[in-house]
This record gives C-alpha cells, structure tokens and sequence, in this order.
C-alpha cells in the first residue's frame, strides 16, 4: 500500500509506524494489509498503540531489521552503505538513550524536534515532544517550527555526538563501517536522505542521488572524529 498524502497527518504518521511490519509480514508469507492506519495480518489487527506495536517487534522485530540495511557497490568500487528505519543503529529514529545538559533523550529524532520547538521558543510544545513515546509522532507536534540549515545540522550533530559517545556498543557498530559511504535511503527526503529507497538501483549512484545525504555526512564525519580519537 502506497501512504496517502490526503490522510491527516496523524494518521500518515501511524501508517508508517505499521509498514515496516506490513512489509516484512508479508515477506514471512503471512495474509496480510493496511486498512487506512490498522494492519492486519492473518485476520488478527493491530494498531500504532504501544502494546500492539511491542507485539509486532516480538514477531516480525528480526525481519524488519534485517531490511532496513543494504550494501550497494559504486563504479569506482567503493561500498555504499544504505540505511532507513528505526531498527538501524545509524538512524535518527534508533532507541538509544542519551544525555545533553541533563536532559535525557529517547532517540536523535526527539532531541532534534525538541530543539526545533525549544529554539522556536515553543516550550509547551518542546515539553510535548519529549513526552511522546514514538519519534515518528513527534513529527506532527513540531510542525511549522523551522531553523534555518546551520542551525539544523549543528543540533543533530550534537545529538549525534552525545548517542554514540555514551552508547559504546553503537559507536563500535559506526567504527566498523570503515570507509563505507553512510547513507539514509530515504526517498521522502532530499536533506537528510538520498532522496532515493533503499531498494533502489541510484543506492550505488551518488552522483544521482537527488538529496544532499547530510546525515550520512554528519555520520561519516563523526566516524573519523571518533578514529583519530
């Protein structure tokens, strides 16, 4: 099922918590679909709520991380290493707890949208995100808070610094990515992703790519700060 555009915002935003289990259910061989924001998989239907969504990681957890990585080789034979979705280590929507000022964070996601509200001076709303347990629900609440693209990459590298310093075992995962070219196969992006899918024959393409990749950059640079260290 392709998300559509003309559901509310809230309801795009649980649709996409699902797909990733739709997809990988239906990859397990089981009878499954989308209707509007409730999945059903072999007649049994689960919604975005955190009880069926604990469910859904039980069963289908495995098979979803294992899509949401892919290796792809340029012309030149450098390896691209494509990333989209939560279960990556390397994504912004990843659960891995961090500290910034005495302020703990979930995930990079909430600490972005945080400082968006938060820089906007929109502290109720700040306050809000934090208390949202899904990063992708985060989204709709700071809706309409902007920072102008400086600001942006020097909050999520701050973030970025803080998830991988005081989380060693992912910072082992990002050292041993050596050389590998970061990149969020993100198609619904075109700053912080590739603009392209994680599927798709541009992966191995950079030149192609229609997004500027600035969280891989953000990510890579982090790896050769993290190296020299």
């Amino acid at each position: 099922m392709w998300l559509d555009e003309h559901f509310a915002v809230e309801v795009q935003v649980r649709q996409r918590l699902l797909l990733p289990f739709l997809q990988a259910a239906c990859k397990c061989g089981e009878r499954c679909f989308l209707n509007i924001d409730t999945l059903i998989i072999n007649g049994q239907r689960f919604s975005a709520t955190p009880k069926d969504m604990r469910s859904l990681e039980l069963h289908y957890g495995d098979a979803v991380k294992a899509g949401c990585e892919r290796e792809a080789t340029t012309t030149e034979g450098q390896t691209v290493l494509g990333f989209y979705g939560k279960f990556s280590p390397f994504s912004n929507f990843n659960a891995a707890e961090f500290e910034v000022n005495g302020q703990k964070f979930p995930t990079v996601e909430h600490f972005y949208l945080y400082k968006k509200c938060d820089l906007n001076g929109k502290k109720e709303l700040a306050y809000r995100v934090l208390k949202t347990p899904q990063p992708v629900e985060t989204i709709a609440i700071s809706k309409g808070n902007v920072l102008d693209d400086d600001t942006r990459l020097e909050v999520v590298r701050t973030g970025l610094l803080a998830k991988f310093h005081q989380n060693p075992h992912l910072k082992e995962q990002l050292l041993k990515t050596g050389k590998k070219i970061l990149a969020e196969a993100n198609p619904h992006d075109n700053f912080w992703g590739t603009g392209c899918a994680l599927r798709s024959d541009l992966l191995s393409k950079p030149g192609q790519w229609s997004g500027k990749n600035k969280l891989g950059v953000l990510l890579m640079d982090l790896r050769q700060e993290l190296s020299d260290t």
